[in-house]
């Protein structure tokens, strides 16, 4: 019993190594940008070529979950939709279809200036909705019109009082860069935070019209977010997890006669 449990170690351990070494030589490893919305059938692999999956994959949501009452980040959830099914893809919980398996590797905001925000106003007792874009101005109480002329994804106040960026790239807490100019020329400009709206409140001089306080709290954010997916396609995975099966069984044959004879 003993020769033949070492045999089946050796035969198992000869599967391991032989279906790692096939997934190095023959299978394919890469990733896969897409953002929200976004469908593929390609992955860019470690050689930067493209290569076609052997399904469509559809980014349909991507979800920042955070810790209640926290802005720090709790889990990444991606919703995709691969041959026609609903999968949920989180950091450590990937998917697998047809041999592929795809894990959250990385994912963000993209800013687009080329896509309005929604800004509350509120001036002299009135408050107003308006869309706007960076660097586009609007009107802002009496003889004043604003701009957002910068925009985070995700930023705090450093304790010097300026901007930090937190480090990761997710809608999480936006900063926006607020300038206030009136009919004079005389601009004010400061960031505003999602976390910290009274940081959204200007103070005019009355230089040019009435003293006046105007608060812009920008609501939405331009860009789009976006997920990265590692893709690992290793075809001889059943033969490893053959081998390994195999090569336990083989010790257990070859040690626990061992064990009774002591």
């Amino acid at each position: 019993r003993r020769f033949w449990g070492l045999l089946l170690l050796h035969v198992g351990l000869l599967a391991v190594f032989s279906g790692l070494m096939g997934n190095e030589m023959l299978g394919s490893r890469g990733f896969v940008f897409l953002p929200e919305k976004g469908q593929t059938h390609y992955f860019v692999g470690y050689d930067e070529r493209d290569h076609r999956l052997p399904f469509e994959i559809r980014l349909d949501d991507f979800t920042v979950r955070a810790y209640d009452d926290s802005l720090r980040v709790r889990d990444y959830l991606s919703a995709v939709t691969i041959n026609g099914r609903r999968h949920e893809i989180a950091v450590n919980a990937p998917v697998t279809v047809d041999g592929f398996s795809l894990y959250q590797h990385d994912c963000g905001f993209e800013a687009s200036a080329a896509k309005p925000m929604k800004i509350v106003v509120r001036a002299g007792g009135i408050e107003r909705t308006v869309e706007a874009r960076i660097n586009e101005a609007f009107p802002a109480g009496v003889s004043t019109t604003a701009v957002v002329r910068d925009f985070l994804p995700s930023a705090s106040r450093a304790p010097d009082g300026g901007i930090m960026t937190t480090g990761r790239d997710l809608v999480l807490n936006p900063a926006f860069l607020v300038e206030l100019e009136d009919d004079c020329g005389e601009k004010i400009s400061h960031w505003v935070f999602a976390d910290d709206p009274s940081g959204g409140r200007f103070e005019t001089t009355g230089a040019c019209g009435p003293a006046q306080t105007v608060q812009i709290l920008p609501c939405s954010w331009p860009g789009v977010e976006y997920s990265v997916f590692s893709v690992v396609h290793s075809p001889f995975n059943p033969l490893v997890l053959a081998g390994v099966i195999g090569a336990s069984i083989g010790m257990l044959i070859f040690y626990l006669p061992g064990r009774r004879r002591s």
